[in-house]
C-alpha cells in the first residue's frame, strides 16, 4: 500500500455485505483503502464558551456507502467529557467519494472515536470501521515572540500529563522539548504549563509555535496588501487558519529584549514605535482570520548590561510599550518575566531561561491563564467542598492541585504544590516530634529555610542558625520557592498541630511578585497573619516587610515592595502583632544591593544574615529568652 504524506491517515478496513433482515443475502468480504483526513491522532478541537466542540471528521469513502457515523467513548474512567452513541455525520451522495462532517463533543479526552459506513439507514450492513485513539476537546495556543518562546531555555522539559500535546501542522504528538517545526534544541516552558493546565481542567492542551529567532517587534509588521510575501504575522495567521474559525484559544506573546538591546548599528526600539507595530500586527492577525483573537503580551524586555552599557531605560521603554498594550486592551496582560534574574538557574546564559526561570515562567502563564479564562476542574464537585475533603488530615497530603473558586483571589487561598508535599510531610512529622520543645517559629520561603538549612554553593544563615537559635528549641517551617498560598496550605494540613511557639517569625510574599497584583499579596499575607492568630492565640507573630531584591534602586520591583510593605504594617497591634521592616539594613548609600550581602540580588549571604538576626535578636530576647528564664 502506498503511504500517503501526513497529515492524511490511511486505514485498511474490510468491507461486509451482511446478512440483511430477511437473511437472503450472504456475506463477503472486499478489502478497502480509506483514507481518513481528520481528526488526526491527538489532535486537539478548541472548546467553545459552551464546552464543546464540532470534531471534524472527513476523509474517503466505500463506493456503496451512503451514510457516515460516528461515536466517541472515554479512554479509562475517571476522564472529563460525555460518550456520544453512534450518531450520523455526513450523508451522501458523496463528491469524489470524499465526505466531511462534524460530530460534537463535550470538552475533556482522550475519547476513542469510532467511524463507521453503512448502505443505507434500512440496510444494517456496515461496509468498514475506523478508530481514531485520541481526539480531545480542550485548549489550542500559539506561542510567538522570539528565542524565550521556544528552544533556547535549559534543560528540556516533557510533559509528565497525557493531555499535553504539540502540533508541528503535519502531526500532533505528547509535549517534550525540543519544540517541533522551531529553531533550537533546548528547552521550553510549554511542557510545564500543558501540565499544569490539563491537571486543572482535566483536558487536552496544545501548543503551536510560530516563533523565529532573535526578530525585533518591526519584523512582525504585516506587509502592504500589495506585496505578496509571507512575514512573521503571516506565518502565525497562517499557523492559527489550519485550526478554523475560533480553533485557537490565545497566542501568548514572549517577545521584547531584541528591541532593548542595541546590536551592531541599531538602536533599541522607541516606546511608541513598539507600541504601534505591535498594535498593527495583533490587529492584522484578527482582520485577517476574522475573529478577535485573544492575544496576551508577557512583560518581557530585559536584557543583561555589557561593559559600559546599561539598558535600563531601554527595558523600561519596551515594557511601557507593553503596559500600553494592556492598558488599551488591545492585550491581555502575560506574566511579567524582567526579574527572573540572578543566577544561572534563573537565565543559563543571562538572556534565556535556566531551569528555575523555564519552571516560574510556566506558572506565572498558568496564573494569567487561569485568571483570565477562570479555569478550574470541573471533575470535582464544588471547588469548596473538595478542598475541605482534601485538606482533611487523613488525605495525607496528596490531593490534586486545585484552582481557586471563581471570585476567590489565588494569593489568599490555599495552594499546594506537587512537587513539595514530602517535604512538607517531613516537616510537619519533625515538627510533631518536637512540638513541646519549640517556642520560636520561622516560616516563610527559601530566604526563612535557608536560615537553618542550606547545602547549596557559598554560605548562609547556618552556622546563625547552630550559634543563635537551635538550643532555644527553634524550628524553621520555611520551604523554598513558596508564596503566600503555598503556607496557607500548610497551615491548613496541621503545621502547626500541638505547637505553642511564643514568637513566629513571619517573612513572606517575594514569590507572589511575578504571579500575583500587590493587593492580591497583601490579602494574602493578611490571611496568614489571622490563621496563625487563630491557631496560635498566645504567640507574638513578628511579621516582616518583604526584603528588597534586584541590584538597583531603580528596579520598578522595588517600588512595589515598599507599598506592599507600608499596607501589611498596618496589620500590626503592638501587642500580638508586630511589624518590623528592615528593608533600609540590606542596602548601599544609593540603595543599590551588593553581591557581598545578598549573592543573587534576592538571597541573603551570611553577611545578610547576620544583618537580620542583629536586627530580630531584641524581640527574640524579649518573648522567648526572658520567658525561659522565668519559667520554673
Amino acid at each position: 500500500m502506498k503511504t500517503l504524506a501526513a497529515p492524511m491517515l490511511i486505514l485498511l478496513l474490510t468491507a461486509f455485505n451482511m446478512v440483511n433482515v430477511n437473511g437472503d443475502e450472504t456475506a463477503k468480504a472486499d478489502e478497502i483503502s480509506l483514507q481518513l483526513d481528520r481528526p488526526l491522532e491527538r489532535e486537539v478541537f478548541q472548546r467553545n464558551h459552551v464546552e464543546n466542540a464540532d470534531v471534524i471528521i472527513s476523509g474517503s469513502v466505500p463506493k456503496a456507502a451512503t451514510i457516515v457515523e460516528a461515536k466517541a467513548d472515554l479512554r479509562g474512567s475517571g476522564k472529563r467529557g460525555e460518550m456520544v452513541p453512534w450518531t450520523e455525520v455526513s450523508k451522501g451522495p458523496f463528491q469524489n467519494g470524499k465526505f466531511r462532517g462534524t460530530l460534537r463533543l463535550a470538552t475533556g479526552g482522550w475519547y476513542q472515536l469510532s467511524v463507521r459506513f453503512r448502505k443505507t439507514a434500512d440496510n444494517p450492513a456496515v461496509l468498514g470501521e475506523a478508530k481514531i485513539e485520541r481526539v480531545g476537546v480542550g485548549d489550542v495556543y500559539i506561542t510567538a515572540g522570539q528565542s524565550n518562546s521556544i528552544n533556547f531555555g535549559r534543560p528540556k522539559q516533557k510533559s509528565t500529563e497525557d493531555l499535553s500535546v504539540y502540533f508541528d501542522g503535519k502531526q500532533f504528538m505528547p509535549a517534550a522539548d525540543p519544540m517541533p517545526d522551531a529553531i533550537g534544541e533546548g528547552g521550553t516552558p510549554w511542557p510545564l504549563l500543558g501540565d499544569m493546565l490539563s491537571r486543572t481542567t482535566r483536558a487536552p492542551v496544545c501548543f503551536r509555535s510560530a516563533t523565529t529567532n532573535y526578530t525585533r517587534i518591526k519584523e512582525w509588521v504585516p506587509f502592504p496588501e500589495s506585496i505578496h510575501r509571507v512575514g512573521q504575522i503571516e506565518r502565525l495567521v497562517e499557523r492559527a487558519r489550519w485550526f478554523g474559525p475560533g480553533g485557537i484559544r490565545a497566542v501568548l506573546w514572549v517577545q521584547g529584549e531584541a528591541d532593548a538591546d542595541d546590536p551592531g548599528q541599531l538602536k533599541p526600539t522607541p516606546l511608541a514605535d513598539y507600541e504601534r507595530d505591535a498594535t498593527a500586527m495583533i490587529e492584522f492577525s484578527r482582520k485577517q482570520l476574522g475573529w478577535k483573537l485573544d492575544w496576551f503580551v508577557a512583560g518581557n524586555s530585559y536584557i543583561p548590561s555589557k561593559p559600559g552599557k546599561d539598558y535600563k531605560n531601554s527595558i523600561a521603554d519596551i515594557l511601557g510599550a507593553q503596559k500600553a498594550l494592556w492598558d488599551k486592551g488591545i492585550a491581555f496582560p502575560g506574566p511579567y518575566t524582567n526579574d527572573l534574574v540572578g543566577n544561572t538557574d534563573y537565565r543559563h546564559d543571562g538572556v534565556h531561561f535556566g531551569p528555575r526561570g523555564l519552571q516560574v515562567h510556566a506558572e506565572r502563564w498558568f496564573v494569567v491563564l487561569c485568571s483570565r479564562y477562570s479555569l478550574a476542574n470541573p471533575v470535582a464537585s464544588q471547588a469548596q467542598a473538595h478542598l475541605t475533603k482534601a485538606l482533611a488530615p487523613d488525605k495525607n497530603l496528596t490531593m490534586e492541585a486545585l484552582t481557586p473558586p471563581s471570585g476567590v483571589k489565588q494569593a489568599s487561598y490555599p495552594f499546594p504544590k506537587l512537587d513539595w508535599v514530602d517535604t512538607v510531610r517531613r516537616k510537619n512529622a519533625e515538627a510533631s516530634h518536637k512540638a513541646s520543645a519549640i517556642q520560636l517559629v520561622f516560616d516563610g520561603d527559601s530566604i526563612t529555610s535557608w536560615f537553618a538549612n542550606y547545602s547549596g554553593p557559598g554560605n548562609s544563615g547556618v552556622e546563625i542558625w547552630k550559634e543563635r537559635y537551635a538550643k532555644l528549641g527553634a524550628f524553621d517551617f520555611g520551604i523554598p520557592g513558596d508564596s503566600t498560598q503555598h503556607l496557607l496550605w500548610r497551615l491548613a494540613n496541621g503545621q502547626m498541630n500541638g505547637i505553642h511557639p511564643k514568637l513566629i517569625l513571619l517573612l513572606i510574599g517575594t514569590n507572589n511578585l511575578g504571579l500575583n497584583t500587590d493587593e492580591e499579596i497583601i490579602e494574602g499575607i493578611e490571611a496568614i497573619v489571622n490563621q496563625y492568630r487563630k491557631l496560635c492565640p498566645n504567640a507574638v507573630i513578628l511579621l516582616q516587610g518583604i526584603f528588597p531584591r534586584e541590584r538597583l534602586a531603580s528596579n520598578p520591583i522595588r517600588s512595589r515592595i515598599k507599598a506592599i510593605n507600608k499596607k501589611i504594617a498596618t496589620f500590626a497591634n503592638g501587642k500580638s502583632v508586630i511589624f518590623m521592616d528592615l528593608g533600609d539594613k540590606f542596602l548601599q548609600p544609593d540603595g543599590s544591593i551588593t553581591t557581598e550581602i545578598m549573592r543573587d540580588y534576592l538571597h541573603p549571604n551570611e553577611s545578610g544574615y547576620r544583618i537580620w538576626a542583629d536586627a530580630i535578636q531584641p524581640y527574640v530576647d524579649r518573648f522567648v529568652i526572658s520567658n525561659r528564664k522565668g519559667s520554673p
